[in-house]
């Protein structure tokens, strides 16, 4: 029987005003003391009713010898055919020094043998009536199950957004997770977002990802919508993935990190397609991006001074990606740092042959005619830039239209999603560097690129305090 059938059993037995079947009357304790009345009955047995009488007598009960049997009696009633005592197990020994405990104590170590003899009967197949059954033991038992069953966590729970625009993004973002939570249970009937859930630091996360084959702004800001339907409590966001450097005015290179930040006038990011064309003129960019939430600034702020003070280098970014790609090592073949040879920087002029699928090695060769040189690093951990990235619903692979944008706007990467992010969705944009914006753009330092992103992103997110983000209105409500 079931703890909880048997608790059933027991409060109709004493609604009934009996304990076991066939009896008329209710059992007495072993002085004839009628049992208590109520909802206490339900936990009552002559042995403990007995017990608890003697804890009020200054007399000390007497405990039994080793060897002796200990039986439950059953006071004869008028019914006549009453229900024979059913034979019990004998009960353990109680140690003799339980005579010198506290009241309290004995009474706590006479539930115990009870709990023990319930064991034991249940062991050895012997049934005894209902009303000698343990039932606080059934309470505990129902109690403890209770505990170990974890309340889920729900969507207000997450905080945090971070969105990915492809698989790879995804793939690096979710391998930074301290705790993965899954996927949600539910979400608004109009998202089609796919969503990882899971906790970084202190922090809830959802990261989702963009639909395959899917880029540009107005897929990153359809992203950002649904998400914030579903998770109506997210603080901040994050946009953490790959893009194109420009390594025109600054040392940027593969592998590198480029974070937004606020220059001259702009948010941190800035569309570079819109605006105005006039004859006789430059285009007039006319779009105006808010910059992110003053929270991120600051943590970005306290981050690169963290990094400043531990010298050389200061981040262990790459001895983080490495940990990350000892434990998921199928992931080393895509994602780990490539070769510094495959790090070349070709002159503007250098043109890819657009359908040749050939290494530039082979097609456009490595000489130093058509390889631009530059001085080779101490070490082979990324770099972190802070300033302008340039956001388009275009690709770019044209490195002089790439060498103009640098300078008249000092831009430091070329991405395809921020721009429709910033005004409802505010975020801080962290790009890791997988080629240079020319037509010599190939896929071999993606993974390792995401990867540098999302080891960023985590450690930024280590500068945050939990309740700074609760203090922080809600994306929803504000947008």
């Amino acid at each position: 029987m079931s703890p909880i059938s048997f608790i059933k059993r027991q409060w109709k037995n004493v609604r009934g005003g009996r304990v076991t079947k066939g009896s008329r009357e209710p059992r007495r304790g072993q002085d004839g003391t009628p049992p208590p009345s109520g909802l206490s009955r339900l936990l009552w047995t002559p042995e403990k009713f007995h017990s608890s009488q003697s804890s009020q007598t200054p007399a000390e009960p007497e405990l039994p010898t080793q060897g002796t049997e200990t039986s439950t009696a059953i006071p004869p009633t008028d019914s006549p055919n009453p229900a024979p005592p059913a034979s019990q197990p004998a009960v353990p020994e109680r140690s003799s020094h339980t005579s010198n405990l506290p009241k309290g104590h004995q009474n706590l170590e006479h539930t115990e043998v009870e709990r023990d003899r319930v064991k034991q009967s249940s062991s050895s197949e012997v049934t005894a009536p209902e009303g000698s059954r343990s039932a606080a033991f059934a309470v505990d038992h129902v109690q403890a199950t209770a505990a170990d069953t974890l309340e889920p966590r729900v969507n207000d729970d997450y905080t945090i957004g971070w969105i990915c625009a492809i698989s790879t993004e995804y793939v690096a973002a979710q391998a930074f997770l301290d705790e993965t939570h899954g996927q949600p249970e539910h979400v608004h009937r109009h998202d089609n977002n796919h969503y990882t859930l899971g906790k970084i630091g202190k922090h809830n996360v959802i990261i989702a990802v963009l639909p395959d084959g899917e880029y540009g702004t107005a897929s990153a800001e359809g992203v950002a919508r649904d998400m914030l339907h579903s998770f109506p409590n997210i603080r901040i966001g994050l946009m953490v993935g790959i893009g194109g450097g420009v390594p025109t005015l600054h040392d940027i290179r593969l592998g590198d990190i480029v974070v937004s930040a606020p220059r001259d006038g702009n948010g941190g990011v800035f569309q570079y397609d819109f605006g105005k064309t006039i004859q006789g003129q430059t285009f007039e960019h006319t779009k105006f991006l808010d910059q992110p939430p003053t929270i991120l600034r600051s943590a970005v702020n306290g981050l690169k001074a963290r990094y400043e003070l531990a010298g050389n280098d200061g981040h262990q970014l790459e001895a983080a990606i490495k940990s990350v790609l000892a434990k998921k090592s199928w992931l080393k073949k895509n994602y780990k740092r490539p070769a510094p040879s495959s790090d070349r920087l070709y002159l503007s002029k250098i043109i890819h042959l657009r359908n040749d699928k050939r290494a530039c090695a082979m097609i456009c060769g490595d000489g130093p005619s058509k390889v631009m040189e530059r001085s080779v690093r101490g070490q082979d951990v990324p770099k972190i830039h802070y300033g302008l990235i340039a956001s388009a619903n275009q690709l770019m692979k044209d490195a002089l239209v790439r060498d103009q944008l640098a300078a008249e706007k000092d831009v430091l990467c070329f991405e395809m999603e921020a721009a429709g992010l910033m005004n409802h969705f505010p975020c801080l944009v962290i790009r890791g560097i997988c080629d240079y914006s020319d037509s010599h753009k190939n896929k071999e330092w993606q993974g390792y690129a995401a990867m540098a992103a999302a080891a960023y992103a985590k450690d930024l997110l280590g500068e945050i305090l939990p309740n700074k983000v609760e203090a922080e209105k809600r994306i929803l409500s504000s947008s």
